[in-house]
């Protein structure tokens, strides 16, 4: 595949994600409580003004709530409309490196009949002044530029039969275009060097009995490719990434800080994740790590 999303250098390896907590509701109970227990000096108007203030934060809190959710639907839709834009994009692609194939051979028939045509005329020159080796040789060249043209008459009308396209499974298909997000310089035609090895990992992971639905196989095929083309993959892990729990990794509350030098902190409001377990990335780390740094890149772009 050609290079049809850049993606920048950062990687997600360095990224922690720290989980923003809720604000906490203010039990309405205790704060009648609370106004009850008050000094039997405190003035009706004194109690009155902790009740309005305690409804204004409610109203303030629940704004908050709508505003998040608001936000983030257009961002899930943001994110949307990328990998739509992604598939259309490949597919244009293809059809043009498909009708490229098509005017190849159409080149190389046109090709072929001029060299027979040549080779007709020589025939006949050497016919005319008697020349028996000329025609011979004539000949030959005139009957291999005729099966020349047959063979890619043949090739030609093989690549126009239409062939139904195998179902590709909706999470195959998703884990398939976060690869070729990473790695934009992967033809699924195998066209250069590097291609053409991930394609045989990946024929090897097949026969092994890996299931691409799963992000297990996603992970060994990185892990393969990166030991064969470190240059394209940066540094080597010599482990499987560990599945994440269901409900994301153990952050809580508090803030697991990295070295400055490698890692990056990202926090995610507690809205956002939701988002992210219904579209049913959380539990993929790569995934995961993957739609943070797009939530960063929607922040950044749309920061006032």
């Amino acid at each position: 595949m050609a290079d049809v999303l850049k993606e920048d250098d950062e990687a997600e390896d360095d990224l922690v994600v720290v989980e923003e907590q809720p604000e906490p509701e203010e039990d309405e109970d205790e704060d009648d409580e609370r106004v009850a227990q008050s000094d039997d000096d405190d003035s009706e108007d004194e109690r009155e003004a902790i009740r309005e203030r305690r409804r204004k934060e409610k109203l303030e809190r629940k704004q908050r709530r709508d505003e998040a959710i608001k936000r983030d639907k257009l961002e899930m839709d943001f994110l949307r409309k990328r990998n739509d834009d992604l598939e259309r994009r490949l597919t244009a692609q293809e059809q043009r490196a498909h009708q490229g194939d098509l005017n190849a051979l159409d080149q190389q028939m046109a090709q072929a009949a001029k060299e027979a045509e040549m080779a007709e005329k020589v025939i006949a020159k050497a016919v005319a002044a008697g020349n028996g080796d000329d025609v011979t040789q004539a000949m030959r060249y005139r009957d291999q530029a005729l099966a020349r043209i047959q063979q890619l008459q043949a090739k030609k009308q093989s690549a126009q039969a239409p062939q139904a396209a195998p179902k590709i499974d909706d999470r195959t298909l998703q884990h398939a275009q976060e690869f070729m997000r990473e790695n934009p310089w992967y033809d699924l035609q195998g066209r250069n060097e590097d291609s053409k090895i991930v394609i045989a990992i990946d024929q090897t992971l097949m026969g092994e009995g890996f299931d691409p639905t799963s992000p297990d196989y996603w992970s060994e095929l990185r892990k393969r490719a990166a030991r064969r083309l470190p240059e394209r993959f940066g540094q080597v892990k010599e482990a499987r990434e560990p599945r994440a729990p269901r409900g994301g990794p153990a952050v809580g509350s508090g803030k697991e800080h990295a070295p400055t030098s490698t890692r990056k902190e990202v926090y995610i409001s507690p809205e956002r994740k939701q988002a992210l377990i219904e579209a049913g990335v959380w539990d993929d780390p790569v995934l995961r790590a993957k739609y943070v740094k797009r939530y960063a890149e929607y922040d950044r772009q749309n920061r006032s």
